[in-house]
């Protein structure tokens, strides 16, 4: 009981041991925003799902930027950012948006 009392102040003590959310871009592309006719960039999303336990290991679904711009319709991609949701650090979901 005490090992796991002093995990558990170990892991608040440490920012996003819990529970984070974060969005950063996939890649800094420092180029002029793009010019659109209706002031908006046309957004396509996918996620992958993971979670860890001990030695096991799983993760399904699928990110891939071409599947993505495909499945979207999208001809030129902007910008893409990567948004991850991490909980207790078993569970994380990532998205990558393409814009």
């Amino acid at each position: 009981m005490r090992a796991a009392t002093t995990l558990l102040a170990a892991c608040l003590a440490l920012p996003g041991c819990l529970y984070s959310h974060t969005t950063q871009p996939l890649d800094l592309n420092t180029r002029a925003d793009p010019i659109t006719t209706n002031g908006e960039l046309k957004e396509g999303a996918r996620s992958t799902k993971h979670v860890s336990f001990n030695s096991l290991r799983v993760e399904w679904g699928n990110n891939g930027l071409g599947d993505i711009a495909r499945r979207y319709g999208l001809e030129t991609l902007y910008y893409a950012d990567v948004e991850e949701l991490r909980v207790l650090g078993i569970w994380r979901r990532r998205w990558v948006h393409l814009y």
